[in-house]
């Protein structure tokens, strides 16, 4: 059996118009709460190292890399960057591959200082 998808252009770009006007209705209400929590106290950054505890995820996600590129970077798969990046506990020699190589690159924006005691370059 055969399954096909009918698409509805117009359909389609009404659901589109109609999604640009509520916006334009709300843009001075979304604007102003915006602007209220950037003001707020109660608004903060968001930080990774916050919620990433794995060394190299970290510092992969800090440099703007994907687990593609930076598996193709040290000549890995990238499932073997997701398997390293799920571990609790990551080896010096793997650090030190993986801060060497990005620094080489110079993507890497900053090296938390742990790296930097755990890796002596």
């Amino acid at each position: 059996m055969n399954f096909t998808t009918t698409i509805n252009i117009p359909y389609c770009l009404y659901l589109y118009r109609q999604n640009i006007k509520v916006f334009n209705a709300l843009r001075n209400e979304i604007t102003q709460k915006m602007q209220k929590m950037k003001n707020s106290s109660e608004h903060m950054p968001f930080d990774p190292a916050d919620y990433v505890d794995n060394p190299i995820a970290l510092s992969r996600i800090k440099a703007g890399i994907t687990q593609t590129e930076l598996a193709k970077r040290l000549r890995v798969t990238q499932a073997y960057i997701s398997k390293i990046e799920r571990q609790e506990k990551v080896t010096a020699k793997l650090l030190k591959k993986v801060t060497r190589n990005l620094r080489q690159i110079n993507i890497l924006p900053q090296i938390y200082f742990f790296l930097d005691v755990l890796i002596i370059a």
